[in-house]
């Protein structure tokens, strides 16, 4: 049952702490067919089935979900105790449905269970860390985010050996999907404001030595370690983002570990050391507005009766591009600024459009930047 928020805190501080030793997990949002703004909420976690984990994971029959409008809503697991997945591995499914009250540009459903798994290489943490994941996605389009297929029982990797771990992404609705890194994050059971903040001492698998290569193909969603030098187990998450006519309508986190042990098979040659490089969004970040690595990106009045001006800074000279999108993905106006600059500017007209939300795109060099314009 939804609970407002003040009184979820309480009823969440009443809920007995388990160390539930998660191994990793993930969130899907689908849209009920002719049910306007009610979603169902699939969360799927991963946890430990050895002797030190499962009497914690048989008191994990439900999770507690920050629905992203100050709202919070308890989902039962519906397999049982769940599923033996193999390899030390138990996979639970929670569900529930949820209405909203009112439509926004995106919200943000998030999940955090004390504790994740212990004994981690790459967090810092003397106590496991608190779990989290979350995903992001556009409540006026009907949709369903991506199922991830590939369970975590097939995470495990060969020391000295190149792992490749893909997640088999679906998309039921056809739309485009892309991939990137990100960074394991710690959430607040008690706290659906908190948002989820770095865990701590996070540090990705290959730079815990400074040695070899670990990403993501951003195309085919292929996590790639060339090549673990140390057994143990690390904790990594990656983002599956979901396209539709040139717009982000969803972000999905999920976040795993990779259990590194020794084994037969040929050594691979460790490459030189490649930083995992820039884990933020290269496009629309739902929400997310401010500054993007050294490059500002503002628009202003934002709300606007009428006009409006789109800036970008940038810390070295680069063009422009600026294009105004409606909700449904079109491109209203494009403007190119062939000129480079450390700061481009574009003038736009509402005036004779409806009241609502617009995006605002801008890309410049390398980077793709969207904010939300709304037009009173």
């Amino acid at each position: 049952m939804k609970k407002l928020l003040t009184f979820s805190l309480l009823f969440f501080l009443c809920v007995p702490v388990f160390a539930t030793h998660l191994k990793g997990g993930e969130i899907q949002v689908s849209s009920v067919v002719g049910k306007p703004l009610t979603y169902e909420f699939t969360v799927t976690l991963y946890g430990d089935n050895t002797s030190m984990g499962i009497r914690a994971w048989t008191d994990q029959e439900v999770v507690y979900i920050c629905t992203g409008d100050g709202m919070s809503i308890s989902a039962p697991r519906i397999n049982g105790k769940g599923e033996d997945i193999g390899n030390g591995i138990i996979r639970g499914i929670y569900k529930v449905k949820y209405t909203y009250a009112s439509l926004a540009a995106y919200y943000k459903v998030s999940v955090a269970v004390p504790l994740r798994g212990s004994n981690i290489v790459n967090l810092s943490s003397v106590l496991p860390d608190a779990f989290y994941i979350e995903t992001l996605f556009n409540p006026s389009i009907i949709n369903s985010t991506p199922f991830l297929s590939n369970n975590l029982a097939n995470a495990n990797a060969k020391a000295k050996q190149k792992f490749v771990f893909n997640s088999k992404a679906i998309d039921s609705d056809g739309d485009s999907l892309a991939y990137r890194l990100t960074v394991v994050r710690s959430g607040e059971m008690s706290n659906c404001s908190q948002g989820g903040r770095f865990a701590e001492g996070f540090k990705q698998p290959n730079e815990i030595r400074k040695e070899g290569i670990f990403k993501v193909d951003a195309r085919t969603g292929d996590l790639i370690w060339n090549a673990p030098t140390e057994v143990g187990i690390y904790s990594c998450a990656f983002v599956v983002e979901e396209w539709r006519n040139g717009v982000k309508i969803s972000e999905t986190v999920r976040d795993m570990e990779i259990n590194v042990k020794d084994g037969d098979g040929t050594v691979t040659p460790i490459p030189p050391y490649e930083p995992s490089g820039n884990l933020l969004p290269i496009g629309l970040a739902l929400g997310n507005e401010g500054e993007y690595d050294n490059q500002i990106f503002m628009v202003f009045p934002n709300p606007t009766n009428a006009k409006f001006t789109a800036k970008i800074v940038t810390d070295k000279p680069e063009k422009a591009t600026f294009q105004l999108i409606d909700m449904l993905g079109k491109v209203l106006e494009e403007h190119f600024q062939n000129n480079f600059s450390n700061e481009h500017t574009q003038e736009f007209d509402l005036q004779n459009a409806t009241e609502g939300l617009f995006f605002m795109k801008v890309q410049s060099g390398n980077a793709v930047l969207t904010k939300k314009v709304v037009k009173r």
